[in-house]
């Protein structure tokens, strides 16, 4: 059977009450598109382009019974879920790049080793001291949204 405005709007409303070929038919029919036209184009990593999508997937069959079928189709509501997906990971990537490069800064400012001989407690109160302030100092630099 070919696909078209009517399949899709059977399919939706199949799916829409939990018959799972439908849901099937809908994610297999979308899947290409989203991943070769929304998701990889964005992402460029192949393997992190096929998490999204299998993310975009799953969301949408959970939340498929929220889900009005309107003029538009399904479509619009498969890339947005896509779209907000590669958004976060873009975000993920960008805050966990700065974490590492403010933790590799905080690691060059650390004085050199205590010479040997000093006493075990003392070196162990300014190392956790220390790594207290580095970690407050990480945290304070990210997004607000992230530091909870």
């Amino acid at each position: 059977m070919s696909w078209d405005a009517a399949r899709e709007r059977e399919l939706c409303g199949a799916a829409s009450r939990g018959d799972r070929e439908a849901l099937r038919a809908l994610c297999t029919y979308f899947a290409d598109p989203l991943f070769a036209g929304v998701i990889l184009p964005r992402v460029g990593d192949r393997a992190d382009a096929e998490d999204i999508l299998r993310e975009t997937l799953l969301r949408a069959v959970q939340g498929f019974g929220t889900f009005h079928y309107g003029a538009a189709g399904v479509w619009p509501w498969l890339r947005r879920i896509a779209m907000n997906l590669v958004v976060d990971r873009a975000r993920r990537k960008r805050t966990r790049e700065r974490t590492e490069e403010a933790y590799e800064a905080e690691v060059r400012a650390l004085p050199p080793n205590v010479a040997a001989g000093a006493e075990a407690e003392l070196i162990a109160a300014e190392e956790r001291a220390l790594g207290e302030r580095q970690l407050r100092a990480a945290l304070s630099r990210l997004n607000e949204r992230y530091r909870h």
